[in-house]
């Protein structure tokens, strides 16, 4: 979720910790030890004073810091990237959900089957529900999750994203209802119409949330725009690949290839256009994942599969390139949101490129 999703849950009244006044002394009136009453500001410098005079101590012996100490600092950077890595999960894979939705409305719409959309909805839901799981996972705990939740109305970024994804949620529920028990026509394409605009809003909100005065690298209006091209390109991907085996209405399947082969061209123009951004520094820094995640993986081949789409006949092997399209998309969707955050928190590779050029370092 967005930045502003690591929330401090409300105190628990009944089993708060005793307070302590300016004496050092709790509120049950006995003395507290002497390292309770230092500040977390004083015990950070204290840390940071040892960590000195440990390094300091050990350059005659790395052995003992490569042995003994790196795997807790190893330990301690990957917990870290870890925090990353349910929010790029849930960010793809709601707006992939989201989207592919949307897809499943327009195409009801177009008076596509019951049985191709229903199938699509439900194959979003659960992408949608997965992506909100991978969201809580960042929150850690249920305390922060139940927090973020009896928060809705502050619309902050984790807010939004949460009331997006109920609205999305409870369309979804509603439009497979209106397929299956009511048949009503008039509300399943009301419901699916519906559908379309909160899949593509659900989208835009998972990389809304990242606008973020600070971090001059995110805040940009080009960044959410490219959340929204890369989930509606997979998106769109996984309904033609599901409609191309299950033998939807060819007509329709071509016109909603030339509507993805529209979405790949959102997304290649807000994509180089925050990649433009971000600078050429940047891009060069990260030149792999750049050239071969988001432009061959996240462009290249999905511009290709999308045309190829739009003029092939509707056989097995149009599910196959389908398929791969979506698995490409998929990757350069990940590869966008990971390179959000290197750029954007690149703190968590310092280490990393300090220990690649500890030599050089040490000969300065």
């Amino acid at each position: 979720m967005a930045d502003d999703s690591i929330i401090s849950a409300p105190a628990d009244i009944d089993g708060a910790a005793p307070t302590t006044d300016d004496s050092g002394r709790s509120n049950d009136g006995k003395p507290k030890p002497w390292f309770k009453r230092l500040s977390l500001t004083t015990w950070i410098f204290i840390a940071l004073i040892l960590g000195v005079l440990a390094g300091l101590a050990l350059q005659g012996a790395p052995e003992i810091a490569d042995t003994y100490i790196k795997p807790f600092g190893t330990i301690f950077l990957n917990l870290i990237k870890m925090i990353v890595v349910p929010l790029v999960l849930f960010s793809m894979l709601a707006g992939c959900g989201g989207c592919a939705f949307a897809f499943a409305g327009i195409a009801n719409a177009m008076g596509e089957s019951i049985s191709v959309t229903l199938f699509v909805t439900i194959v979003a839901f659960v992408l949608v529900v997965v992506g909100a799981i991978c969201s809580m996972m960042h929150l850690a705990t249920p305390k922060h999750a139940f927090a973020a939740v009896t928060h809705l109305l502050s619309f902050s970024g984790i807010s939004v994203e949460l009331i997006m994804l109920g609205v999305v949620c409870a369309l979804m529920i509603l439009f497979a209802g209106s397929v299956v028990f009511v048949g009503n026509a008039t509300a399943t394409l009301v419901l699916g119409l519906l559908g379309a605009l909160s899949g593509v809003a659900l989208a835009f909100v998972t990389g809304h949330g990242y606008l973020i005065s600070s971090k001059p690298t995110w805040n940009t209006k080009k960044l959410p725009l490219a959340y929204t091209g890369t989930a509606a390109v997979a998106g769109g991907f996984l309904y033609v690949a599901i409609a191309g085996f299950a033998g939807a209405d060819p007509a329709i399947v071509r016109a909603l290839c030339w509507i993805l082969l529209g979405c790949v061209a959102f997304s290649a123009v807000f994509s180089v256009a925050w990649l433009r951004h971000l600078g050429a520094d940047r891009v060069r820094q990260n030149l792999a994942l750049c050239r071969w995640g988001i432009v061959v993986c996240g462009l290249v081949i999905p511009v290709a599969a999308a045309v190829a789409l739009a003029i092939m006949p509707i056989n097995a092997l149009f599910g196959v390139v389908a398929g791969f399209g979506l698995v490409t998309a998929f990757a350069g969707g990940i590869a966008l949101r990971v390179l959000m955050w290197v750029v954007g928190a690149g703190f968590l590779f310092f280490f990393e490129e300090a220990q690649a050029n500890r030599s050089a370092i040490l000969n300065v």
